[in-house]
């Protein structure tokens, strides 16, 4: 809810200044949100996962690519798509 309010309204609902209203914001915004990640992180956290959980090759060169190696084991996968493009084989 703080992050909600405007500065002015968290300083009079608190009763405190705006220099601590500020830190305070800054504090909340911090840990709220998730770290940012660079696409070099997540590539390495790819490699990284392939090496200790193992995945399940779909011989299909681009989407084992795109996949880094292909299905992971151990999360949960939904393969969609139109009626007759082998997703039950």
């Amino acid at each position: 809810d703080a992050l909600s309010l405007t500065e002015f309204e968290l300083m009079e609902f608190l009763d405190v200044g705006l220099v601590e209203v500020t830190l305070a914001l800054a504090h909340i915004s911090e840990i709220s949100s998730p770290p940012y990640l660079t696409a070099l992180s997540l590539l390495e956290q790819c490699i990284q996962n392939e090496y200790l959980a193992g995945y399940f090759p779909t011989r299909l060169k681009g989407l084992d690519v795109a996949l880094c190696g292909g299905i992971p084991f151990g999360v949960v996968t939904e393969l969609v798509g139109p009626a007759g493009t082998g997703k039950t084989q």
